[in-house]
């Protein structure tokens, strides 16, 4: 892709072809390590594969919900973890797929570390699976035309316990189907279960994070605790029609959300606002952009300038009408602006490269955002995302407050026919 430009000004150009070679060089040393264990006793050899799995799968994991920049194993364009860890075979069900590896390889550390009964046999049992989901991830990465060394680190890992589990199974006197339905409810099994539970349970709180609102209270007051969510705008509200929608347009409770893709806050909201619209047909949102960076939004300091071009790149998303799938997207690998990482996120939800790369060179783009940002900037909001809601008090636009909670509950207090104060006046932040 050419580079982008912004008022003029190149941005980020691509990163610098590194050598990956130190990078595989590690993995390997680390995995010929795990080797020598397996020869030596195949149930630590077990741990110190298992632990190469959770490690990579551990770190991978952690990037994907809590990213700071480029991963360690993203060396180019191509040998790039982060545009795997981005891309859709990198979820199941919703769930990262590393998340189901980190509570595997920790069952199976604790099953080996306290010698389960008919550990070698289970393993094995496991390791087909883990070796097919294995060869279907690295198909994958090979239809997009990338490399995922820490993904490598863990194929490697899977192949070296199948081939523990073999030793293991030697030593034991007991051939992998031997039996195979017993074995489902082995000691061994049965822990690998059990950790795998804990961990996949304990880890799953922290990707849905999805706790429901607080119900406003029935006792004493509810009208002085409804006033608390909300005040006065600090200027006019202004919708030119072009904003992405989602919802009906007529519908009686109207969003607009303010947000910066850049921003940790907007990324945690815009599941709850998604949530929120899909349950309740008379709830709609629409999303202007507030890029925090004075390349594009006047009224702030100039500086990061990717924050504006992720801006552009959902605009033009928005022309091919699919602003909410590249927007979840970014959010979900929230620190991701690079040109690489746009273009690679809009080709993954299934955008006309062609079109999607005139249209970030079309000026008239970036008007629209800058005029996003002056409109945010009339309100007086300061960061982001702010929240305003028209409908619970007349046609008047009030300012939400605080999260996405306080707009369901706010919206729930005006169904069951609370009394809404006027709102308060609009306080300046600081």
């Amino acid at each position: 892709m050419h580079s982008l430009f912004l008022a003029g000004l190149p941005l980020l150009p691509f990163a610098a072809n590194a050598s990956p070679v130190p990078l595989f060089t590690g993995i390997a040393a680390v995995l010929a390590v795990c080797a020598l264990v397996i020869r030596a006793n195949p149930r630590w050899g077990i741990v110190a594969a298992a632990a190469v799995g959770l490690g990579a799968n551990g770190y991978l994991l952690l990037h994907k919900l809590f990213p700071s920049g480029p991963a360690i194993c993203s060396v180019n364009e191509i040998v790039n973890c982060d545009k795997v860890n981005a891309s859709a075979a990198s979820e199941l069900f919703g769930v990262p797929v590393t998340l189901f590896g980190v509570a595997f390889y920790a069952g199976l550390i604790v099953a080996a570390a306290t010698n389960a009964k008919r550990l070698h046999q289970v393993n094995g049992l496991f390791g087909l699976a883990s070796l097919a989901f294995s060869a279907y991830l690295a198909n994958e990465s090979a239809k997009l035309g990338l490399v995922c060394p820490f993904c490598i680190a863990i194929y490697g890992a899977n192949i070296l316990l199948f081939w523990a589990a073999f030793r293991g199974m030697a030593q034991d006197g007991v051939s992998l189907f031997e039996q195979a339905g017993s074995a489902i409810t082995s000691a061994a099994s049965l822990t690998v279960s059990g950790v795998f539970l804990l961990v996949f349970g304990a880890g799953l709180g922290q990707v849905l994070d999805k706790s429901p609102p607080p119900p406003i209270s029935k006792s004493a007051n509810p009208s002085a605790e409804v006033a608390a969510l909300y005040m006065a705008t600090g200027g006019i509200m202004h919708l030119d029609g072009q904003e992405p929608l989602l919802g009906r347009p007529d519908a009686r409770y109207e969003i607009v959300e303010f947000a910066d893709f850049a921003c940790g806050h907007c990324a945690h909201a815009f599941p709850q606002l998604h949530e929120l619209v899909e349950k309740h047909p008379d709830v709609s949102l629409r999303y202007k952009n507030y890029p925090l960076s004075g390349e594009c939004n006047p009224k702030l300091a100039p500086g990061r300038p990717e924050v504006c071009l992720g801006a552009l790149a959902a605009e033009c998303a928005h022309r091919q009408d699919k602003f909410w799938e590249y927007a979840d997207t970014m959010y979900t690998n929230i620190g991701r602006l690079s040109e690489g990482d746009l273009e690679f996120m809009a080709d993954q939800v299934g955008l006309d490269m062609e079109k999607w790369r005139a249209c970030v060179q079309d000026p008239t783009v970036i008007e629209n955002v800058i005029n996003d940002s002056n409109d945010g900037s009339t309100l007086q909001i300061g960061g982001t995302p702010t929240l305003f809601l028209r409908g619970t008090n007349g046609s008047e636009w009030v300012q939400i407050l605080n999260t996405p909670d306080d707009v369901a509950r706010l919206i729930e207090a005006a169904r069951d026919g609370v009394s809404l104060p006027t709102p308060g006046p609009f306080v300046a932040p600081e």
